[in-house]
């Protein structure tokens, strides 16, 4: 069940649930070894989906470290289907910057 349609890549999530439906995140995969899609951790509480993981962080008091890597407040990471490579790289890019507050430092 989509609660509401997706935004477009990068607008900011209304947390429609689509991104723990296809494909499973890396969080999703190492939470969940051999799970398929919906993730197991897909959580819809008032018609909202949210990430059993990242709830369970907050409700403990947890520096916000799943949240972070899942890029949680950043904006929709699901490309479209007409979202280009280079509007991938600019999305990662800042959303690192909003998350760590620097640039990524390259190797």
């Amino acid at each position: 069940m989509l609660l509401q349609p997706k935004p477009a890549f990068s607008a900011p999530c209304n947390h429609y649930g689509l991104c723990c439906k296809e494909p499973l995140c890396e969080l999703g995969q190492l939470a969940f070894p051999g799970a398929s899609v919906p993730c197991p951790g897909l959580d819809v509480r008032d018609d909202v989906a949210l990430c059993s993981l990242v709830i369970t962080e907050a409700d403990t008091g947890m520096e916000p470290m799943l949240a972070k890597s899942l890029g949680i407040g950043c904006g929709c990471s699901m490309p479209d289907k007409d979202t280009t490579e280079a509007q991938i790289k600019e999305f990662d890019r800042v959303s690192f910057i909003k998350i760590y507050g620097r640039a990524r430092q390259v190797a």
